[in-house]
């Protein structure tokens, strides 16, 4: 399975691109203003954030 998913990757035309870092308060106000996600799971998200090695480390204030 992982060698089909190399191949297809590598044939494809595949671009990532790295999404500007935001602070804690903004992603939680933008996750909870779609109404989707539950506060426990915003909290989870956020937490989850600080930990990256791209993240607005500057503007945390968890």
């Amino acid at each position: 399975m992982r060698s089909l998913l190399r191949k297809y990757f590598d044939r494809s035309e595949l671009e990532l691109y790295t999404m500007p870092p935001k602070s804690p308060e903004e992603v939680t106000l933008e996750l909870a203003q779609t109404g989707k996600y539950t506060q426990e799971f915003i909290e989870s998200i956020v937490k989850g954030l600080a930990k990256s090695s791209l993240y607005d480390r500057k503007k945390t204030t968890i």
